[in-house]
């Protein structure tokens, strides 16, 4: 049984700049389980045409700049991040991974992305 996400707070693309081209990210906000914490999930965007920055390489980045605009003044140990990595072929099914992802916070920005695969 994978993660239930309950109490959906923000739906929408987030746009960011990468190294010389656009990063955008799908990024969906819950408050957690416990009182005053909060699953944020990353997801690529479903443009047919991006061919920018993927979520799962831009990472740590994406998470700095979310939780400066959204997330500011909660503490970083009180979000969990998470990772929807999908991928698409016309010659077999889609595949959908959820990935929580573990990160050091020095106080400016997240670093050191390790991903921990939830069976679905």
């Amino acid at each position: 049984m994978g993660k239930r996400f309950e109490k959906l707070i923000i739906d929408e693309e987030f746009k960011t700049w990468g190294k010389m081209m656009e990063a955008i990210c799908n990024v969906k906000i819950y408050q957690g389980e416990e009182v005053g914490t909060y699953d944020v999930i990353l997801t690529r965007p479903e443009h047919k045409d991006y061919h920018g920055i993927w979520t799962t390489m831009f990472f740590e980045f994406f998470a700095t700049r979310i939780r400066d605009k959204y997330l500011k003044s909660v503490p970083a140990e009180k979000i969990n991040w998470y990772d929807n990595w999908r991928e698409e072929s016309p010659y077999r099914e889609t595949i959908t991974e959820l990935s929580k992802v573990f990160m050091q916070w020095n106080g400016e920005h997240y670093r050191d992305p390790n991903w921990l695969y939830l069976a679905q």
